[in-house]
């Protein structure tokens, strides 16, 4: 047999190694489908509560396109929106996330009644990741056991 043939013999059998069934202990974990229009909500509520617009613009395209695969109507008006709050001047971008976030279909209940709620979910999510990268650097240190 040929070089190449033995190593194409030698990466199928390292690769076909990942294909064994599951060991003792080991359990299956479901990935939750993210739910695209929450993210815009929640990148907008950011802009609404002040924060200015960075890196995160770069991905708009990609957020109205999902968006658009689940409601046509609601990635119209996102990606409306998400384009006038680009075009606008910084000093401008808060009022117009606040006024996109009242648009009845992108609003989420009681979002743009409470403008507090979207400040304190953002809280609660901030805390939510450092929790977890504490916990990740803990055990990458050796200082908590995985599992």
């Amino acid at each position: 047999m040929s070089r190449f043939g033995s190593l194409c013999v030698a990466l199928g059998l390292v690769t076909g190694a990942g294909c064994t069934p599951r060991a003792e202990g080991e359990r299956e974990i479901e990935v939750k489908e993210v739910d695209q229009l929450a993210e815009a909500r929640t990148i907008l509520q950011r802009y609404a509560n002040g924060q200015p617009m960075s890196s995160e613009a770069m991905s708009f395209p990609k957020l109205v396109e999902d968006v658009k695969a689940k409601d046509a109507k609601k990635g119209e008006i996102l990606e409306k929106g998400l384009d006038e709050l680009q075009k606008a001047p910084a000093s401008a971008r808060q009022a117009k996330a606040k006024e996109l976030l009242k648009k009845r279909d992108l609003a989420r209940k009681g979002l743009s009644e409470h403008p507090d709620e979207g400040k304190n979910a953002l809280k609660e999510q901030q805390k939510r990741e450092e929790k977890i990268a504490d916990a990740g650097l803990a055990v990458g240190l050796g200082l908590k056991r995985s599992g």
